[in-house]
């Protein structure tokens, strides 16, 4: 019994060897991957955490404690971003562009008044 509980022990400590560069490596493989589907580039947010996709993924693998709840914590934003820049590409698309005052230029064809011929 005693000899099986040292291989335990034994085998549990080799894994522990390969565990701290295994966990960081899939998490930011994982960061990658979501950044990339979602389409994450580097200029899309202003502040310190505008990184691109890789960059992303090698901040989690080297500080995977503080990178990780950051890149949570800015991922909406960069889905909110990232929205607002589709949305402007089809409205050029369609030959519109929004003002700076959040309105639409040109406006939108309104149909003519109704002459009333009493």
């Amino acid at each position: 019994m005693a000899a099986h509980l040292l291989w335990a022990t034994r085998l549990t400590k080799e894994k522990m060897h390969i565990s701290p560069l295994v966990i960081p490596l899939v998490v930011s493989v994982a960061v990658y991957m979501d950044a990339k589907t979602i389409g994450i580039q580097k200029g899309q947010i202003a502040g310190f955490f505008n990184m691109g996709a890789g960059m992303w993924a090698f901040a989690c693998f080297l500080f995977l404690v503080i990178a990780l709840p950051a890149y949570l914590l800015k991922r909406s934003a960069y889905r909110e971003a990232i929205a607002q820049i589709k949305a402007q590409a089809i409205l050029q698309q369609q030959g519109q562009a929004p003002a700076s005052d959040g309105s639409v230029w040109p406006p939108p064809p309104q149909a003519p008044p109704h002459e009333n011929s009493n």
